[in-house]
């Protein structure tokens, strides 16, 4: 394996600095402007942010590398983070991720349609998805999560 195959893809690195910008996202979260600029609230309590993990073993593991750091940042009254079970893009539930409150989702749903099921699971044995009906199922996902009233933020 070459790294030239990697030459069409431009890398984006940080520096040392990242850490110090994210505790100044936590600080403006924290003093009472939202994500938005929006300062109206400012003065009121507000309810942590609520990041909700979709998917399964990806999922799960972000969620507690965010969780790790939240707490090493001293930021869990800021922000929060859960994750919310989903096998598959049709099964990620809209009225889920209303019930629970999230501020954003990060969807991670797509691993088993690929055809990673285990092998004493419910799925077993059946074929991967086709690219066809995984495109359908990604876009039905999302223009069912698009359809919900309030504003929602949701990242694939």
């Amino acid at each position: 394996m070459s790294v030239e195959q990697f030459a069409p893809y431009q890398f984006i690195t940080t520096n040392n600095n990242s850490e110090s910008r994210i505790q100044s996202q936590l600080a403006k979260l924290q003093g009472g402007s939202d994500s938005d600029g929006d300062s109206s609230s400012e003065g009121k309590p507000k309810s942590p942010l609520l990041l909700c993990f979709i998917g399964l073993s990806h999922a799960r593991e972000m969620n507690r590398e965010v969780n790790l750091w939240l707490n090493k940042w001293n930021a869990t009254s800021i922000v929060k983070s859960i994750n919310i079970d989903a096998q598959f893009p049709r099964l990620v539930n809209r009225n889920t991720i209303q019930s629970k409150r999230c501020n954003a989702s990060i969807i991670a749903a797509g691993q088993w349609s690929a055809g990673r099921k285990p092998p004493g699971g419910r799925y077993r044995g059946l074929p991967p998805t086709t690219f066809d009906d995984y495109q359908t199922e990604v876009r039905d996902m999302i223009l069912s999560l698009t359809a919900l009233t309030r504003r929602w933020r949701f990242h694939i």
